[in-house]
């Protein structure tokens, strides 16, 4: 018996060691502010899922991409997009921030470019929010971290919460929601998954065949534009 004590308590140590650990991690605190920012270049797949509810009828949308972010070059792409389990009709889509373009990659022949006026924001927590610290499990990926803080955000028409993690700020999720009308309300969530902290540089080239549209054209007449994501939005 005093054998297995021994064994044993070593691995009873432990166990206590850890959760006294994540129990430092469980505070919450509404006069905490907090701020950061994602790391500068990664790759995750993203699952976008948003639920609209209008006199009492309930539609939901899901969508799948995989995200490529590079905040020191400005640019943005997305690939392998499916909305409601359909493939949409364009391999990628690029938006060139330093070079004001947006450019949308159909196929191997079609390609068109439109004039991108809004200014690169990097992906951060809202500021001066309040700041809620909690225990997560640990996650398998490299760019993520096994605690994540959550922040929660109230502005006049939306509210909602940011999950990153901790030490590198990696996103994990997004909620809002949007009460602001009075017969509607919608709920966006957006997880991003499979995270990698770098990124392939071949989906954000603009190929040569790119056919720029003039900037007074009405680009949301093209129906690219109805099933493209927006990360400028």
């Amino acid at each position: 018996m005093l054998q297995r004590l021994e064994i044993l308590l070593p691995t009873v140590l432990l166990c206590v060691s850890y959760a006294s650990s994540v129990r430092a991690h469980v505070t919450q605190n509404d006069d905490v502010t907090f701020q950061c920012c994602s790391p500068a270049q990664w790759t995750a797949r993203v699952r976008a899922e948003s639920t609209d509810v209008t006199h009492g009828v309930t539609t939901r949308e899901e969508t799948w991409m995989t995200l490529h972010y590079d905040s020191q070059h400005q640019r943005v792409a997305y690939t392998d997009v499916t909305k409601d389990g359909r493939t949409q009709g364009f391999l990628r889509t690029v938006e060139d921030f330093k070079n004001h373009s947006w450019a949308i990659v159909v196929d191997q022949k079609l390609c068109v470019i439109y004039n991108l006026t809004q200014s690169f924001q990097p992906r951060c927590t809202p500021r001066n929010m309040s700041l809620v610290l909690f225990a997560v499990a640990p996650v398998i990926t490299p760019i993520e971290g096994v605690f994540a803080n959550t922040v929660y955000f109230r502005r006049p028409d939306v509210t909602g919460h940011m999950t990153v993690t901790v030490g590198d700020c990696a996103l994990v999720e997004e909620v809002t929601y949007d009460t602001s009308r009075k017969d509607r309300s919608t709920v966006d969530r957006i997880q991003y998954l499979n995270q990698t902290s770098k990124v392939d540089d071949s989906v954000f080239t603009i190929p040569d065949y790119c056919v720029h549209v003039p900037p007074d054209e009405d680009i949301d007449s093209h129906h690219w534009i109805r099933s493209a994501p927006r990360f400028f939005n």
